[in-house]
C-alpha cells in the first residue's frame, strides 16, 4: 500500500466525510484480517493484517479535521520541499546564491565580498594564540 492516506483510502483531496466513510468501510471489507480465505499462508495474512492496519491508520486521519488539516499541510510542505530540492544547487528564484565561508565569531561573509575574510569576531592572532 502507498503512504498517501488519500490513496491508500481510494479518495481524492477533496472528498467529503461522507465519501471518506464509504471508501474505508469498502476496502475494510475486503482487506480486514478476518475476511482472508483460511488458506491463505502466515505471509499473505501478516500483509493483509499490516494493510488494514494503514487503512485504519489513513482513515483515522483523514475522517478528522483537524489532523487531515495537519496532515493536508505536511503534505503540501513536502511536496514543496520536494520540487525545491529537484532543483540543481543555486538555480532556486533563478538567482544563485553566493559561497558563504563562517569566522570564529559565528558572522558570515559573502566570498568576493571585499574585507580580508577574518569577518567580524574582533578577534586577532595575537588574542587567541598568546605566545
Amino acid at each position: 500500500m502507498s503512504c498517501d492516506y488519500y490513496q491508500t483510502l481510494g479518495v481524492t483531496r477533496d472528498a467529503t466525510p461522507k465519501q471518506v466513510a464509504k471508501a474505508f468501510r469498502a476496502r475494510a471489507r475486503v482487506l480486514h484480517p478476518d475476511k482472508q480465505p483460511p488458506g491463505i499462508s502466515e505471509v499473505e495474512r501478516l500483509r493483509a493484517t499490516a494493510d488494514f492496519q494503514e487503512l485504519s491508520k489513513a482513515y483515522e486521519v483523514i475522517s478528522d479535521v483537524d489532523k487531515r488539516a495537519h496532515y493536508d499541510f505536511t503534505l503540501d510542505s513536502a511536496s514543496s520541499a520536494a520540487a525545491t530540492s529537484s532543483q540543481p544547487a543555486g538555480s532556486r528564484d533563478g538567482a544563485a546564491e553566493p559561497h558563504r565561508r563562517y569566522d570564529a565569531g559565528g558572522s558570515s561573509q559573502g566570498v568576493g565580498s571585499g574585507g580580508s575574510g577574518g569577518g567580524s569576531s574582533g578577534y586577532t592572532r595575537s588574542s587567541r594564540f598568546p605566545d
